[in-house]
């Protein structure tokens, strides 16, 4: 996807034309003052915005590179950016795109009249990446950084990333309290994924942790950015520090993950206890197991799970960046929640089919797919989060128009108040429908789908309710007068052949099933949805034998419907076809089949 220029801000254009004009450049739309801060603390009456030139000698936007250490929160609550930073910066290739051409947007001491005060960083957001630019004056007290800075104090990348990300969010203000996936999401348009620790008891399950420690090895290996925090139960909680020195409420950027088997005792950890000093000096070295007071410590994996409540995992996938081990296919919508016919809310809600619909098919048995549901963005505005889902359902093979009558559940979501959904799991092969869903009817607001599936899978959003008028010889058309559902389940009975196959046919539709091999009784459970033009023209059901040169016909069943509303099964005997109509083929087919006139019955 393309890159887009957030308010049409040209970075090239204005720092050509600043340099031009011999000037610094000053932001219109993101101005130093009080609009921009959005602050309720009187005790920021006295801010002071500078340019970095005004705080030090010999500025820079990185000194040697950037690195997880350099950023250090400031006196505003956006500690979820600040470990969303830390996560990133460990992570040159994915930095390099939050920070696009970050040599040339350097300080130049050789060519300082090509300094424009304009920087550029991009986000990702709602399915794009947005350039946004910046000019370098920033919130100072007492000619001190307010806010987010660099350990190195002629270091400036973490406050003017963080001057960026408040433009596109609205104000510094915004970015008080704040969701870590979100972050991370902006970040690297990667997939985020919440883990409840203490909810999930990965403290006294050891089996669920040792699958969860497993896990992290596999996402720190694929570049994954991680997060960590213990959510406080009420106010009171929030800045409290535990025993072991961490602060409730805060959040805590996961720069590595190790696994190293301490000798004898074939205990494996993660991420400060007495273990440590069982390994050598050139081993911990080589890992780049450091213990120095530069903020970043290291835990056991158990101590890690006891102490920390909850874990954000933002999963890379499909990027050009690096070779994974698997390669992943993306399917990507934007849609809309709107009323009356497309808010219907979740299974709970009689309402629930009024909602999007999209349509696939998966080519084989436990294929994994990630699905990522986004609702618009809130940050800046005062609208909270609305709690979003999304459903999946088995549908007939070949649907292809919207569904009214609900079919077997394959997967529910959680429902939560974020940002994003995410779920990773494996579906069957067949065709399915995926539903997003407010959780609450008649709720408005955008979201963007996003699935991904390792083979290419064709998503197909369903407008439509039923065929559209078919013209036949103007002026007339015909529409459908009804439709049909059709279940082949079995056959039974075969004594003459073993790999089979069947076909429904109706009003020149087919439908083919999977070959069964080796069976005299196969089941299929193919089912279809047909709309009828004519109901008084039968409903043929094949069966055929699979054969290396030229399948071998083994009969069909010749059925009629009408349209009263009712599902009949049916055990229909093997006949010809056309003038051997009138011939007994060895066998049954078993079928239900039904017939409505209303077309949104199924």
């Amino acid at each position: 996807m393309g890159v887009e220029k957030w308010k049409k801000q040209s970075y090239n254009k204005i720092q050509k034309q600043c340099i031009a004009l011999g000037k610094l450049w000053e932001d219109p739309l993101f101005p130093p003052n009080d609009g921009s801060l959005a602050l309720t603390k009187t005790s920021y009456s006295n801010i002071v915005w500078k340019r970095p030139s005004e705080l030090c000698e010999n500025p820079k936007l990185f000194v040697e590179k950037a690195s997880s250490k350099d950023v250090t929160q400031g006196s505003l609550g956006n500690c979820w950016f600040v470990a969303a930073c830390s996560a990133l910066a460990t992570v040159k290739p994915l930095w390099k795109e939050v920070v696009p051409d970050y040599k040339l947007q350097e300080w130049d001491d050789t060519e300082r009249e090509r300094y424009a005060g304009i920087f550029h960083f991009r986000f990702w957001r709602g399915g794009s990446w947005i350039d946004v630019c910046v000019d370098d004056k920033l919130p100072t007290i007492n000619n001190q950084l307010l806010f987010c800075h660099s350990t190195t104090e002629n270091e400036f990348w973490s406050a003017l990333l963080e001057k960026a990300y408040a433009k596109l969010c609205g104000s510094y203000g915004a970015l008080h309290g704040g969701n870590l996936c979100d972050a991370l999401v902006d970040f690297t348009s990667g997939l985020s994924e919440m883990i409840e620790l203490k909810e999930n008891g990965y403290k006294t399950d050891e089996t669920a942790r040792n699958k969860l420690r497993k896990q992290l090895l596999r996402k720190h290996e694929e570049h994954a950015l991680m997060c960590c925090a213990i959510s406080a139960r009420d106010s009171s909680e929030f800045e409290v520090r535990t025993k072991t020195g961490l602060v409730v409420g805060h959040a805590y950027g996961i720069t590595a993950v190790q696994e190293i088997n301490l000798g004898s005792t074939g205990l494996l950890s993660l991420f400060n206890s007495t273990e440590w000093n069982r390994i050598s000096l050139s081993e911990k070295e080589k890992l780049g197991l450091t213990f120095e007071e530069d903020g970043e410590f290291w835990m056991q994996f158990e101590d890690f799970v006891a102490e920390f409540t909850d874990l954000s995992i933002c999963h890379l996938i499909n990027t050009s960046f690096f070779t994974w081990r698997k390669t992943w296919r993306e399917t990507f919508f934007k849609g809309e929640w709107t009323r009356p016919n497309l808010a219907g809310g979740c299974p709970n809600h009689e309402s629930f089919l009024q909602n999007p619909q999209y349509i696939f098919t998966v080519p084989s048995d436990d294929m994994e797919i990630i699905v990522q549901v986004l609702q618009t963005d809130k940050r800046g505005s005062a609208a909270t989060y609305n709690s979003i889902g999304f459903h999946v359902m088995k549908v007939e093979e070949n649907r292809e128009y919207r569904i009214h009558t609900r079919k077997k559940k394959v997967v529910t979501s959680d429902y939560v108040n974020t940002r994003s959904v995410f779920f990773q799991g494996t579906l069957n092969k067949g065709r399915h429908a995926l539903i997003p869903t407010t959780f609450e009817p008649n709720i408005e607001t955008g979201f963007i789908l996003r699935i991904f599936a390792e083979e290419y899978i064709n998503v197909v959003e369903l407008t439509e309710d039923h065929p559209m008028p078919m013209w036949i010889c103007a002026p007339f058309c015909t529409v459908p007068t009804c439709v049909t559902s059709i279940v082949v389940t079995k056959a039974t009975q075969l004594t003459q052949s073993e790999n089979t196959y069947c076909i429904i046919k109706v009003e020149g539709e087919s439908l083919t099933s999977e070959v069964v091999y080796n069976s005299q009784d196969p089941e299929w459970n193919l089912s279809g949805v047909f709309f009828r033009y004519n109901l008084s023209k039968p409903i043929f059901v094949e069966l055929w034998e699979k054969k290396i040169l030229r399948d071998r016909f083994l009969g069909c069943a010749v059925v009629t419907s009408a349209a009263d509303n009712d599902t009949i099964s049916m055990k229909c005997p093997l006949v010809g076809k056309g003038k051997n109509k009138n011939d007994k083929h060895p066998g049954f087919i078993h079928l239900q089949v039904a017939t409505y006139e209303d077309l949104k019955t199924l």
